[in-house]
């Protein structure tokens, strides 16, 4: 039976719908079951939950390639290995897309390891489901259907600017929480007269290691941001971004 909190609310993630009951904004399935208590749910229609599924299906078998954490890929062998044999298609796009790389180790020193292929479109995507569902976790705030919500990855050598002077906003509504023990972890900060304004700092398994560029055949972490507003707040998300027009 569903929690009477969730059903029949409007859907978080499209407005329009109606929640048939509470789902889980960031999915289980990215963690190994004993890290999966208290993870944040949403109300959520059943047409949007079926399409945020799609996206977890790839990315719950992928993203844990790209990380050391407890909860990634050393916790979940087996299972990802169950995913990787019912769905053939993406298991050879991996094993074909397999290329070798430096990465850079935290003391400095560059090591070889090896790449596999990944679509970030279907992250970016995915965040934005998460972003949506976390406002109203925080704050109990559907973002309007007519307002931004930008996801923006940051290479980490990069993204010290939104940190600083985005994230950095309202210091005295700034939140910070840490899911299944580090396997995915986000700061968020909001406009004082509205919560569906708001800044993101999204981590999967502390930090993800992602191929910056094929062609320099190394690996660097990415950072996971994000803005939800008006759409005044294009132009700030253009100076961020770097594609903003000079005039």
């Amino acid at each position: 039976m569903g929690s009477k909190k969730y059903k029949g609310k409007p859907c978080v993630y499209c407005v329009d719908g109606v929640s048939s009951d509470g789902e889980h904004i960031i999915s289980r399935e990215f963690f190994p079951p004993t890290y999966r208590g208290n993870l944040p749910k949403a109300p959520a229609c059943r047409p949007c939950n079926d399409r945020k599924s799609k996206l977890e299906h790839y990315l719950t078998t992928v993203l844990p390639f790209s990380s050391d954490h407890e909860t990634a890929l050393k916790a979940q062998t087996d299972k990802i290995a169950q995913r990787l044999y019912k769905n053939i298609a993406l298991k050879n796009e991996l094993r074909s897309g397999i290329i070798p790389v430096l990465m850079k180790t935290k003391n400095g020193s560059l090591e070889d390891t090896i790449s596999l292929p990944f679509q970030p479109e279907k992250l970016t995507e995915y965040c934005k489901y998460i972003v949506r569902g976390l406002v109203w976790y925080e704050w109990n705030v559907i973002i309007p259907k007519d307002y931004i919500v930008e996801v923006m990855p940051f290479w980490q050598h990069s993204s010290g600017l939104f940190r600083d002077f985005v994230l950095s906003l309202s210091p005295d509504l700034q939140r910070h929480k840490i899911l299944a023990k580090g396997g995915f972890e986000y700061t968020c900060t909001r406009n004082r007269d509205d919560a569906a304004f708001s800044a993101w700092q999204l981590k999967f398994y502390e930090n993800m290691l992602i191929a910056a560029q094929l062609t320099e055949d190394k690996l660097e972490c990415i950072e996971l941001c994000a803005l939800t507003g008006p759409p005044t707040i294009r132009p700030i998300i253009e100076r961020l971004t770097g594609n903003s027009e000079e005039t």
